[in-house]
C-alpha cells in the first residue's frame, strides 16, 4: 500500500462479541464499552484472548471510572449503561495511541530495530517464537496473512500469554503475566454487569501490591520504559505491561483488502510483582507458598472451586481467592445499599487461559473456557464454603476408592493367588505374605490406565456438581446427602467399566466381584451421610481386602 493505512482501535470492528440474543458480531472499543449492556460477553475465537481483551477493557474502565470508592462502585452497579461522554472525553484525548499503524506510537507496540521481519504465523498459532524453521518458511510461502482485526487481538493476547523461552544463544524471553494460571472473572447478566463485577474501588481497594501515583496504561506513558525499570507503577501499568517488543509491518492488498504478513519480536522488559496477579485464584503448595491454580488435562477446575470462595474461615490460609471475589464479599457486608447483588442473586464465573507442557514450557498443550454457576453467599459464610470443602473433600476421597477397588480387580486378573500378594502403596492386602512384583505392578496400573476409569468418573460428576454449588447454601443437609449418593452411583458406574477390560473367564470374574465388595467397604466409610444406618462391621473378607 502507498500512503500510509491507519486502523484506529477506538473505531474500526475488531472485538468479537455476542449480542444478548446470542448472535456474534465485532465492534470498536468504544461500542463494545457503550453498548455493553446490550452484549452476553466477549467471545474472542481463543478463550485465552478473551481473557486478554477483557484485561483491556478493564484497564480502560478503571482509567476512566475509577470507581474511587464503594459508593462510585455502587453508581456504576445501578447505572444502565457506561457514560458514553466520558468515554468519548477518554478516547478523544488518547486516540492517536489507539492507531495500530501509527508511524510514531502504533498501540501495544515498539520497535526492536536489530530484529527482522518474519511470517506473523508465529504471532497467530500458539502465540510463540519457537517455531520449527521449516513450518515458519512453508507458510511464509504460502501467504499466511492476518486481518488487521486479527492481527490486533495476537497484539493484545501476545503482551498477556507470550511464552518463556530462548531464541538463538543469547535471546531470553519471560512468560507473560496470564500465563501461570486460569483467568477467573466473576459473569454477570451482560457485559456491563460482568466488567463492574470485576472493578474493585480504584486505587485504594483495588487489592493489588501497590499503587503509585504515575500509574497508568503503557499507551499514555511517553517513554514507558526508558529507566529499564522492572516493576510496575500499579495497577494499570501492570494488566497492559509490554512483555513484547511487537512490531506489525505495514499491510499490503490481498483481493483488495489489506493484510498484514510480517511482524517483528524481541523480549519486552522483565517484569518482577511483589504479590499476587489479580485475575488468578491460589492454594498454598506443599512447601508453603502460594501458586495459582492452574488447567490440567487430568483435572476440571471445579475440583478447586473452595479456593475462589475462601475469604474468611478455616479454608482462608490455604487459599487466596481473586481479586473480583474478595471485592464482591466486601460489598455485599458492606451495606443494604447494595442489595442489588444479592446473596440470592445467581452468578457465573469465567475461568480462562490456557495449559503448557510441564516439560517444555514453550508448548501449548490447549486453551479452555470453563464456567462455573456462583451464589454471593458462599463469600459471606465462612461455614458455607467448609461444606463446600467437606463435599469436595468426599469426592476425592471416593475417586481413590474407585481405583483401589480397580487395583484390587486387576491384581486377582493378572496375579494367580493374588491374596497372597500384598500392595502396601494403596493398602491393598496388607497381610499378605509376599509384596506385589514391579512388573506386575507396571502392567496393573497400564491396565488401570487403559480402563479409563477415573477419567469416567470425574466427567459423569461435571454437570452434578454445578446444580449441587446452586443447591448447597439453600439446603444443606439435603444437598450434602444427595451429592454423596451421586457420588455413590458414579463410583460404580466408573468400576463397572471395567468390565470391558477383564476376561469372561472365572477368574475375572471372581475379581470383579472381590473388586466391588472392595468399593462397597470403602464407600461405607467415605460417605458416612448415606451410610449411617448400615452396619459399620467388616466381613471376614472386607479385612483381608
Amino acid at each position: 500500500m502507498t500512503e500510509r493505512y491507519s486502523f484506529n482501535l477506538v473505531d474500526e470492528p475488531w472485538i468479537p462479541c455476542l449480542r444478548l440474543d446470542g448472535e456474534p458480531v465485532e465492534l470498536s472499543l468504544r461500542d463494545a464499552l457503550v453498548h455493553a449492556q446490550e452484549l452476553q460477553m466477549v467471545a474472542a475465537e481463543l478463550p485465552h484472548t478473551t481473557a486478554a481483551l477483557m484485561r483491556l477493557l478493564l484497564a480502560i474502565l478503571h482509567r476512566v471510572f475509577g470507581p474511587a470508592d464503594e459508593d462510585a462502585w455502587a453508581a456504576l452497579w445501578t447505572a444502565q449503561r457506561f457514560d458514553a461522554a466520558a468515554l468519548d472525553a477518554y478516547f478523544q484525548m488518547w486516540r492517536h495511541r489507539f492507531d495500530l499503524f501509527d508511524p510514531e506510537r502504533p498501540f501495544y507496540q515498539m520497535d526492536d530495530p536489530k530484529k527482522q521481519f518474519k511470517s506473523v504465523v508465529s504471532l497467530k498459532h500458539g502465540f510463540s517464537f519457537l517455531h520449527d524453521e521449516h513450518f515458519d518458511h512453508t507458510n511464509e510461502a504460502s501467504g499466511f496473512v492476518l486481518t488487521p482485526q486479527e492481527a490486533a487481538r495476537c497484539v493484545v493476547t501476545v503482551q498477556v500469554f507470550g511464552l518463556s523461552g530462548t531464541s538463538g544463544p543469547t535471546l531470553q524471553f519471560t512468560g507473560a503475566p496470564g500465563l501461570p494460571g486460569a483467568t477467573f472473572m466473576l459473569q454477570g447478566d451482560n457485559l456491563k454487569e460482568t466488567i463492574v463485577l470485576n472493578m474493585p474501588a480504584y486505587p485504594e481497594q483495588a487489592f493489588f501490591v501497590y499503587v503509585a501515583d504515575n500509574d497508568a496504561p503503557i499507551w499514555e506513558q511517553d517513554d514507558p520504559f526508558s529507566d529499564e525499570r522492572d516493576q510496575p507503577y500499579g495497577l494499570l501499568d501492570y494488566v497492559t505491561w509490554q512483555n513484547r517488543w511487537v512490531l506489525l509491518d505495514l499491510p499490503d492488498l490481498q483481493d483488495d483488502k489489506p493484510v498484514v504478513r510480517r511482524y517483528k519480536v524481541g523480549p519486552g522488559p522483565r517484569l518482577r510483582v511483589d504479590g499476587t496477579e489479580p485475575y488468578f485464584a491460589y492454594q498454598k503448595s506443599k512447601k508453603g507458598g502460594m501458586i495459582p491454580i492452574r488447567f490440567s488435562e487430568e483435572r476440571s477446575l471445579w475440583r478447586d472451586s473452595v479456593a475462589l470462595f475462601s475469604i474468611g474461615g478455616p479454608t482462608k490460609e490455604q487459599y487466596q481467592s481473586p481479586t473480583a471475589f474478595r471485592w464482591l464479599s466486601s460489598i455485599l457486608e458492606s451495606s443494604e445499599e447494595y442489595s442489588r447483588v444479592s446473596t440470592d442473586k445467581q452468578l457465573n464465573c469465567l475461568a480462562l487461559g490456557i495449559s503448557r507442557d510441564p516439560g517444555n514450557v514453550a508448548k501449548v498443550l490447549f486453551a479452555r473456557l470453563e464456567h462455573l454457576p456462583i451464589v454471593p453467599a458462599y463469600l459471606l459464610e465462612p461455614d458455607l464454603v467448609q461444606s463446600l470443602s467437606s463435599a469436595l473433600s468426599d469426592t476425592e476421597k471416593t475417586a481413590r476408592s474407585v481405583l483401589r477397588a480397580v487395583r484390587v480387580a486387576g491384581m486377582h486378573i493378572h496375579i494367580a493367588q493374588a491374596e497372597q500378594v500384598k500392595w502396601p502403596r494403596y493398602g491393598i492386602h496388607l497381610k499378605a505374605s509376599q509384596s506385589i512384583h514391579k512388573e506386575e505392578e507396571k502392567e496393573i496400573e497400564d491396565w488401570v490406565s487403559h480402563a479409563g476409569v477415573e477419567r469416567a468418573y470425574w466427567a459423569s460428576l461435571d454437570v452434578p456438581f454445578q446444580e449441587f454449588v446452586v443447591r448447597l447454601p439453600a439446603d444443606r443437609e439435603g444437598a450434602r446427602i444427595d451429592w454423596q449418593q451421586t457420588l455413590e452411583d458414579a463410583a460404580y458406574a466408573a468400576f463397572d467399566k471395567i468390565a470391558l477390560y477383564a476376561g469372561d473367564d472365572g477368574r475375572s470374574l471372581k475379581a470383579l466381584v472381590v473388586g466391588r465388595q472392595a468399593l462397597a467397604y470403602s464407600l461405607r466409610q467415605d460417605l458416612p451421610l448415606i451410610h449411617q444406618q448400615v452396619e459399620q462391621q467388616p466381613t471376614a473378607e472386607e479385612v483381608s481386602l
